[in-house]
């Protein structure tokens, strides 16, 4: 997880290092947070950084709720998403399951 995505996965795990979500195209109850594509694209040179494997595009997605209220984090989801659901959506709901 990079750019973006990691430090989300840390603020909804309170910095304990694991934390288990319901992720759902359709609202969930109790959702914490609410995820709004905004763009498709990459950061090479991050990704290159990082040693990511070779990937072609992803998209970024803005967190625009959080436990409730306004908020704003940009995070990038690799193509795993589009494999997981058909497609990069345009919002997704997560709910903390565990921590």
């Amino acid at each position: 997880m990079v750019d973006g995505a990691d430090s989300f996965l840390d603020l909804l795990s309170g910095d304990e290092g694991r934390v288990t979500l319901d992720i759902s195209l359709e609202e969930l109850e109790g959702y914490q947070a609410k995820l709004d594509k905004v763009v498709m694209g990459k950061n090479q040179e991050l990704l290159d950084a990082v040693g990511h494997e070779p990937i072609e595009y992803g998209a970024y997605y803005e967190v625009t709720e959080l436990d409730g209220k306004n908020f704003s984090h940009q995070l990038w989801l690799c193509p795993v998403t589009e494999y997981v659901f058909g497609e990069y959506p345009r919002e997704m709901w997560v709910r903390v399951v565990y921590r």
